[in-house]
């Protein structure tokens, strides 16, 4: 799970955690799962949020399956630093 940041991510986010699992609404998915998932409102639009110490290789490797489970376009949701 992701550490100490689960009541901030949005309910139609999908998470990764720093190890490269995926979660959604707090449970572990994947990629296809979540798509298949996504409101017709979202209109393919997938939200990605990945642990700040998850590697870019499997950032790069989820977004590129999102999209190859269907998703029209993917965006990056980040968490601002209140510190």
């Amino acid at each position: 799970q992701i550490t100490g940041a689960d009541a901030l991510i949005p309910p139609d986010v999908l998470a990764i955690n720093a190890a490269g699992v995926t979660l959604w609404r707090g449970e572990v998915t994947d990629p296809a799962a979540f798509v298949a998932a996504l409101p017709a409102e979202q209109a393919g639009i997938a939200r990605l949020m990945p642990d700040r110490d998850l590697p870019a290789e499997r950032l790069i490797a989820v977004a590129q399956a999102v999209r190859q489970a269907g998703a029209k376009e993917v965006r990056l949701v980040t968490e601002r630093d209140t510190q």
